[in-house]
């Protein structure tokens, strides 16, 4: 139900639940152009009256590859290339309270925050604190090598929503010195970057990795610069200034089949961030160098996590010695390094699931979130036990909300 409130000087139309309200689609930054940052906005750049009533759209993906685990939603082809938006979820008691600020993931190549799967209505309700879920871009529109040298454009983005996040969060009940960055898969990966940022750790509190996948690096600028090049390759006579959206998209696409042959990683990557001044190659090692001691870190992994890549063909033993190697070991280590600095950490892994799948990858989106109206299509969640499920979610939402009162 959309509703009128008063939020400062602004007249904002959001999005009513019972106990909580949604202000989507805020917009964090100015819309540059395409392989241009994009530029942090200021509380007093927005309109007046604002219509934060409505979902708003993604930056643009080919379909998302874990559909086989997640299911599919249509919103997932509501896309634009200027989705600067951050979605703010919070209860009705305007005070200090626990942020929230949360990195989707989807392998640098899909996912979005305006996504239901992201909405954060009944933790924010739960556990009463300020959710927050953001648009980055992704793909090769998210991180390119140009003649400019490389450019980490979703990073970039990302730091933009969390700047305006603790300039602003305030208005809407955040404690804007208690943030909590989180984010699972690549948004994890993301939340380790920035632990290791030396322009944006001062922005947040704590961190929560989910699903970490810390053993993938930065891309090197040669290896940047070979995957560029390939990607101009498939659009050519165009260029990636002169292409439609979709024609980058399928060009991508010939990019991710041609990878598909040569891929040392068992979890897919393509344009991923590009190492740089500020993203070093040792994204473990540079968090613990800038954020150790100071900050507390949360982790989990879940039980199944490669059945989401590899459902079938793989034995059961073969298939967990490929998540402790992809997510557990490079969680530990970063977490054992952290807690050497005077850091506390928390580490648990999320089992459950149906027969089939167990806990694959993703699973624990829907049990963090609570949203589980939003999963109705999941194959993770065919056949599973509403109460089991229900119990495990408000167990997760208790643990999250501890820490990031603690």
């Amino acid at each position: 139900m959309a509703k009128m409130m008063q939020i400062h000087d602004k007249q904002i139309k959001v999005c009513a639940f019972n106990q909580s309200y949604a202000a989507f689609q805020i917009p964090y930054a100015q819309n540059e152009g395409r392989l241009q940052y994009s530029s942090l906005l200021k509380w007093e750049d927005l309109d007046t009256v604002i219509d934060c009533s409505m979902r708003g759209r993604v930056f643009p993906q080919n379909p998302n590859r874990l559909s086989t685990v997640m299911g599919c939603r249509q919103e997932e082809k509501n896309q634009s290339e200027a989705a600067f938006h951050l979605n703010i979820f919070s209860s009705k008691q305007f005070k200090n309270k626990p942020v929230l600020f949360w990195i989707h993931g989807g392998g640098w190549l899909t996912g979005g925050g305006a996504l239901p799967w992201y909405d954060g209505n009944h933790l924010a309700e739960n556990e009463d604190i300020v959710v927050v879920t953001i648009n980055y871009r992704i793909g090769a529109l998210g991180a390119f090598q140009t003649e400019e040298g490389p450019k980490n454009l979703g990073l970039n983005d990302i730091i933009n929503a969390l700047t305006w996040v603790h300039n602003n969060i305030y208005y809407f009940g955040g404690d804007s010195d208690n943030i909590t960055v989180g984010g699972q898969s690549a948004g994890a990966w993301y939340t380790a970057a920035l632990l290791g940022h030396v322009d944006a750790h001062h922005l947040f509190n704590k961190a929560i990795l989910a699903s970490f996948p810390g053993q993938i690096k930065p891309l090197t600028a040669l290896s940047s610069q070979q995957l560029s090049t390939q990607l101009q390759n498939y659009l050519a006579p165009k260029t990636m200034a002169t292409a439609t959206t979709q024609e980058i998209l399928d060009a991508q696409n010939q990019v991710m089949t041609h990878l598909s042959h040569h891929q040392p990683s068992r979890i897919p990557t393509s344009f991923i961030p590009i190492e740089s001044e500020q993203l070093s190659k040792d994204l473990i090692d540079q968090a613990v160098k800038v954020s150790g001691g100071n900050k507390d870190v949360m982790a989990w992994v879940t039980q199944n996590e490669m059945n989401a890549f590899k459902p079938h063909g793989n034995i059961a033993d073969e298939l967990d010695k490929m998540r402790v190697e992809e997510f557990e070991q490079p969680t530990k280590a970063l977490l054992q390094q952290f807690e050497d600095k005077g850091s506390d950490v928390h580490f648990q892994i999320i089992d459950g699931g149906n027969d089939r799948l167990g806990a694959p990858h993703c699973f624990d989106l829907p049990l963090l979130f609570g949203n589980f109206e939003q999963w109705s299509n999941a194959p993770m969640l065919e056949g599973t036990k509403d109460q089991k499920l229900k119990a495990a979610s408000r167990q997760l939402q208790q643990h999250v909300a501890q820490f990031m009162r603690a």
